[in-house]
């Protein structure tokens, strides 16, 4: 039997494994974020739209303006946007 074979691996291993594992994680925490920051962003979006159409443009799509108006002016609510 090899030597080498029942050998610890040495401490420089351990370490490299963590940080391809760590990098592993910080890239998915990435990816996550830019999904979310893109829905905030396609959401402010909606909500300038909603608020730029007419009461007419709102009530063509069944909406009226306190449907959006007021979640988003309410301080308890829990979402920031």
């Amino acid at each position: 039997m090899n030597s080498q074979a029942t050998r610890p691996a040495p401490a420089s291993a351990h370490l490299a494994l963590l940080f391809h594992d760590s990098a592993l994680a910080l890239r998915t925490l990435a990816r996550h974020l830019d999904r979310w920051f893109a829905g905030r962003r396609r959401a402010e979006q909606d909500w300038q739209d909603l608020a730029n159409m007419s009461d007419r443009e709102l009530s063509d799509i069944g909406l009226s303006r306190g449907n959006f108006d007021a979640p988003r002016a309410d301080p308890r609510s829990d979402m920031p946007w």
